[in-house]
């Protein structure tokens, strides 16, 4: 009898093994995503059913629902076997995201807010027919909440800090964020950004003789993964991101590496172009459409005589950015008080309180720096982004 009940046991514990060893296994298979070459190849196929079976023992899984949105959005559309509502699958996915506020992480949040105004603003996306309104419904009101925990996350980092000085500079790394997206072509400020390089580089009016041109090079210089991606330039697709077509935008990088004003890197620049092609190719395959525009228009950056020609980065890296300066300029204003004498910057220092008048003074003479400078990114980063980063740099100096 007893031999029988240690079995049961022995049975027993290896079904949870072999239970919680799939479980693992699935998330391995989702993390892989990052390997995908952008399309819906195995990689993306493997990660997105792994997902739905996550999702189907708990729709509250919000890792799980994100990576069905992200497939469904990026990778789905190109490669599909049959044709898939990716825009309706995402929004679905992101419901059940958003609803969770507490889960999403800032990357989270950039990522369904910018689906939430596609839904709302965007082109051919937007929605007119109320198809997406339990996700407009959930997004309006998830966000600003998702929002206001990652700040409430913030403060607690902060809040660990002996002086206030300490705590705005524990706030504001605490708002840097840095996140390992293999999708980031797909990222709306770097579209943004390489748009304007296009809109920097002249058209070209045969661009097939340019195609010509660069297959030429490519074969003396012996860059054969370039000549694939070339051959599929070739076929003329349409980048509904750039609005024109994929020889176009090869045409114009590949015809700008002939301008007068870059004769002394024209061999680099070809290059970098050619390079640009050859890393096109992953995993025995094409990555797609957007990652081969991406990476052809960036191929440029620090080679052409225009400084923001092929200078693209990520709604993160710019955030990034924003927050570590305005540390430093806070840490600077702060230091340069302490040598003039400012009570308030002393006490910032110092761990003692200030007077809240003197308080006051300091602290708007700050915001009025922090606001010129987040200002200057006008040209990249939109107004409601622009006023919440401010907002979020005077929280820390509350």
């Amino acid at each position: 009898m007893y031999g029988w009940f240690l079995i049961g046991v022995t049975i027993f514990v290896l079904l949870v093994i072999l239970y919680y060893a799939a479980r693992q296994y699935e998330d391995r298979q989702i993390e892989n995503l990052d390997a995908s070459n952008g399309t819906f190849d195995d990689v993306a196929k493997t990660a997105y059913k792994a997902a739905k079976k996550k999702i189907a023992r708990d729709p509250a899984d919000v890792d799980a629902q994100f990576a069905v949105g992200r497939i469904s959005r990026y990778n789905i559309n190109e490669g599909a076997e049959a044709p898939v509502d990716v825009m309706g699958e995402a929004a679905t996915a992101y419901t059940e995201v958003v609803r969770r506020p507490d889960e999403m992480t800032d990357f989270m949040i950039d990522e369904v807010e910018t689906l939430y105004n596609l839904t709302i603003f965007g082109g051919e996306d937007r929605d007119t027919t109320n198809r997406f309104a339990a996700f407009q419904t959930a997004a309006t009101v998830g966000i600003p909440e998702a929002r206001q925990k990652s700040i409430e996350r913030r403060k607690h980092a902060a809040a660990t800090a002996a002086t206030k000085a300490d705590a705005i500079e524990k706030f504001l790394d605490a708002s840097q964020t840095h996140t390992n997206d293999a999708q980031n072509v797909h990222d709306t400020k770097v579209n943004d950004d390489l748009r304007d390089t296009l809109a920097r580089l002249p058209r070209v009016d045969n661009t097939m003789l340019a195609v010509n041109d660069a297959k030429t090079w490519a074969q003396s210089k012996g860059h054969n993964n370039a000549l694939k991606t070339l051959a599929m330039i070739e076929q003329r697709n349409k980048i509904t991101s750039f609005n024109t077509t994929e020889d176009d935008i090869f045409a114009r990088v590949w015809r700008r590496c002939e301008d007068p004003l870059n004769a002394d890197s024209r061999d680099n620049m070809r290059e970098a172009v050619m390079t640009a092609l050859d890393d096109c190719n992953e995993n025995g395959a094409l990555v797609c459409t957007t990652g081969r525009c991406n990476r052809v228009l960036g191929s440029l950056v620090l080679l052409d005589h225009d400084p923001k020609v092929g200078r693209a980065m990520t709604l993160e890296s710019y955030k990034n950015e924003i927050f570590q300066t305005v540390s430093k300029m806070i840490d600077t204003e702060i230091a340069a008080g302490v040598t003039a004498g400012n009570a308030t910057a002393i006490a910032w220092t110092s761990g003692a309180a200030a007077d809240p008048d003197d308080e006051s003074a300091f602290r708007g003479a700050i915001e009025r720096k922090v606001d010129t400078y987040v200002d200057t990114f006008a040209d990249k980063l939109d107004t409601k982004t622009l006023d919440r980063l401010k907002e979020e740099c005077h929280i820390c100096i509350a």
